[in-house]
């Protein structure tokens, strides 16, 4: 028997009106509505993050996440049927809990949004008051009550509500027909709904005298949580701390319906939470983080306890708000103590209204934790001593499920993939029931290594609502989007936060910025990537070349350009060969201008460059470059010296790294030769490849070289495959790569890469 899964969701259930009748009466164009449908349904679930779990024919059941992503897609759903050929529909609303068997979908919540659609009439979004409840304060979505009707196995009667938008409609209620009936002079129900109100203000009074109803006040407000202060004289509780402020995080995680500052993010600009906010011309840390509340909190020892203290203020004014009561532990099981705190909070706003979605992670072993803050200090620094601790978190938990996370990034981020997919497979096997944030975190790791590119973007961008200010589910919901080509979509998110405010502690933070520029020269909004551009570190000058040096191509300013690589080439941080790398990169883009003469130009100065550190190096004056790298084969080759382009190449593919970018060089390079046996040699090559980790490179490498050769078909077809294995998620690529010039101005081409 197989088990069944319980999941608590917005649920959307569908149904055609009349369409039985329709199918009798005119067969073709039955077919043209469901047709029609079914195509809007999908668009909808692909915008709004919802899944189809049931299909019926003329009617479908639908789970999304939340209540403002089903009523989202709903008023789309219906605005787009009222195109030809119409579509009667109609939709309810509900959130309650699913129960999965045998891959369908059952259980109270959808029988209750089967008997609300029922009562609806062509044209028309009826919801329940748990939706109404959910969206009532958003200004953009407007509803009228129907009333309360009896649904049949429902002990008490339920409110349902109409959307009112331009384009639908809102049923009369005395037209209103469907499994069940309204309620209409009901004493006795009226006399239940009275005493079950009575009963509940009496114990709110009774229970909660001097406190405002959480969801009345908190639920637009983000929540940050400082690291509790150590007030005792025991510095190995330093990390405890910490802890205790990143486990309520994670806690709150667990409810639907309350918006928190990551652990990350309040670590990031900690400095700034003085509470009333920054001095001078400073940023508060309310600004920076987003944060309307504060939880903060102290600990002391008395006896062999420790007794903790915590309070809720606002994070502008510092007024308290809400002292919370004293929790006490035994120093010896910190780890239950956590789990007694954090769960206090969480119970504290689930009391209040909030919807606990079950995150599913438990708390860690006191030692394993300040293991994994330990790997935290060396992220983006050290990755042999993220590793190490990384490692040894797991072996004092293997239950410790942030870690493996974090393993996982760190393979994938260095192109290791079997590394990444060995952790990816330990991670299905020790959390196989994830729910939550922490399925959408598994879920979008899972699609970043199997190169799912959709699921990938659809995953982080549930999790970057979670607090779009954490910059590093910022960047990877922005390179979601992007890599898809939605770049004003990846513009909005990156928007999220203002790099002024960004602490650049480590290379990729720079980074980000350099991704949020890219994102705006690819839509010529140069301004605003400059200005981006000018918070970078100097330090980080590597991360401020390349978006530089496209805006002065782009904008024809050679003479820029120029004093720009000069004062790149003063500055003693940057290696010599990445130095070599800015004029190849120059070249390129000119390249892309179709500007033939600055294209080799500047791609000549890089090899004159190159020559000139080989002779330092080794007194040599050989025309191949030493220490391969496929940036100088591409220099041969964007200079117009394909011999030793292909010498080049061969000598490159020696990198494992880089090999199917070598590959394509020398094939490239063949092509311009006219050397077609080579050629064809080096296809076959590629396409005999069986390695199951390459995700689309092959397919990129052999796209370039059916462009190099004309074949333009052949090489739209081996982009498509290359993007479909998920070959796509940096920015120097297809519409970018000068390999693909031979393609410009070709129709399918051009549709392929336009943003989107």
């Amino acid at each position: 028997m197989s088990e069944s899964i319980r999941q608590l969701s917005a649920i959307m259930f569908s149904d055609i009106v009349d369409y039985t009748a329709l199918m009798q009466a005119d067969e073709k164009s039955a077919l043209n509505v469901i047709r029609h449908y079914n195509q809007v349904l999908q668009q909808a679930m692909t915008k709004y993050n919802g899944k189809v779990v049931n299909d019926y024919g003329d009617g479908n059941l639908c789970l999304f996440s939340s209540a403002t992503d089903s009523v989202n897609a709903a008023i789309f759903i219906q605005g787009q049927l009222q195109a030809k050929p119409k579509v009667p529909l109609r939709i309810g609303l509900h959130i309650g809990e699913t129960i999965f068997e045998s891959g369908k979908a059952m259980g109270d919540g959808v029988n209750v949004a089967s008997r609300i659609q029922s009562f609806g009439q062509a044209n028309t979004i009826l919801i329940s008051k748990n939706i109404y409840d959910n969206i009532k304060n958003r200004t953009d979505f407007k509803s009228v009550s129907l009333g309360h009707f009896e649904f049949k196995n429902v002990e008490m009667p339920m409110e349902i509500f109409a959307l009112v938008s331009d384009g639908l409609s809102v049923p009369v209620k005395k037209q209103m027909h469907g499994k069940g009936r309204p309620v209409i002079g009901n004493w006795k129900w009226v006399f239940t709904i009275i005493l079950i109100v009575l009963l509940s203000v009496i114990s709110y009074l009774v229970f909660h005298r001097s406190e405002k109803p959480l969801l009345a006040e908190y639920q637009d407000d983000r929540i940050a949580v400082l690291p509790f202060e150590n007030h005792t004289n025991d510095h190995r509780l330093d990390v405890f701390g910490s802890m205790t402020a990143d486990w309520i995080i994670q806690s709150l995680l667990d409810l639907d319906n309350i918006k928190v500052v990551t652990f990350q993010s309040v670590e990031d600009h900690l400095q700034y939470a003085s509470i009333r906010g920054a001095s001078g011309n400073q940023v508060s840390f309310a600004d920076r983080t987003g944060a309307a509340k504060i939880i903060k909190g102290s600990f002391y020892l008395q006896s062999d306890k420790i007794i903790v203290k915590s309070q809720l203020l606002d994070a502008r004014t510092g007024e308290v708000e809400i002292m919370l009561p004293e929790i006490a532990g035994p120093k010896e099981d910190l780890q239950s103590l956590v789990q007694e705190i954090s769960s206090r909070f969480a119970g504290y706003f689930e009391s209040r209204g909030a919807v606990n979605v079950k995150l599913g992670m438990t708390v860690p072993r006191y030692e394993a934790y300040i293991k994994f803050r330990e790997a935290n200090q060396f992220w983006g620094k050290d990755v042999a001593m993220t590793i190490k601790f990384l490692g040894e978190a797991i072996a004092l938990d293997s239950a410790f499920y942030l870690p493996y996370g974090m393993s996982h990034a760190l393979y994938f981020n260095r192109r290791q993939w079997r590394q990444a997919d060995s952790v990816s497979r330990l991670i299905d096997r020790k959390f196989s029931h994830p729910t939550g944030m922490m399925k959408d975190l598994i879920t979008a790791q899972k699609a970043r290594r199997t190169g799912n590119l959709d699921e990938m973007y659809n995953s982080y961008n549930k999790v970057y609502q979670k607090d779009p200010k954490d910059i590093s589910w910022n960047l990877w919901a922005a390179i979601g989007a992007r890599s898809i080509w939605k770049y004003e979509e990846a513009l909005s998110i990156y928007r999220s936060i203002d790099p002024a405010t960004v602490n650049y502690d480590v290379a990729w933070k720079a980074g980000w910025a350099r991704d949020y520029a890219y994102c705006c020269i690819r839509l010529n909004y140069y301004e605003e990537a400059r200005e981006v551009i000018r918070h970078i570190p100097q330090q980080y000058v590597f991360q401020i070349n390349e978006p530089t040096i496209v805006i002065y191509a782009k904008t024809g300013q050679d003479d820029s350009l120029r004093m720009t690589l000069s004062r790149f080439l003063d500055n003693a941080v940057l290696p010599w060969g990445r130095l070599t790398n800015l004029y190849i990169y120059a070249a390129e883009n000119y390249a892309l201008l179709h500007d033939s003469v600055n294209q080799v130009k500047w791609a000549r100065l890089a090899l004159e460059r190159q020559k000139s550190i080989q002779k330092v190096l080794s007194g040599a004056g050989s025309d191949l470059i030493i220490n391969p790298n496929p940036k100088f084969s591409k220099a041969f080759y964007l200079a117009g010296k394909y011999e030793k382009a292909a010498r080049e190449a061969e000598a490159e593919m020696t990198v494992v790294e880089t090999y199917w970018e070598s590959m394509s060089r020398l094939g490239c390079a063949y092509a311009r030769l006219g050397k077609y046996e080579k050629v064809r040699s080096i296809i076959s090559k590629i396409n005999s490849n069986k390695d199951p980790y390459v995700h689309g490179e092959d397919k990129y490498a052999l796209a370039k070289i059916y462009a190099a050769l004309g074949e333009k078909e052949q090489a739209i077809q081996m982009l498509a495959q290359a993007f479909a294995r998920g070959f796509g998620m940096a920015f120097n690529r297809y519409a970018e790569d000068s390999d693909f010039i031979p393609l410009h101005g070709y129709g399918p081409y051009e549709e392929f890469v336009k943003p989107r």
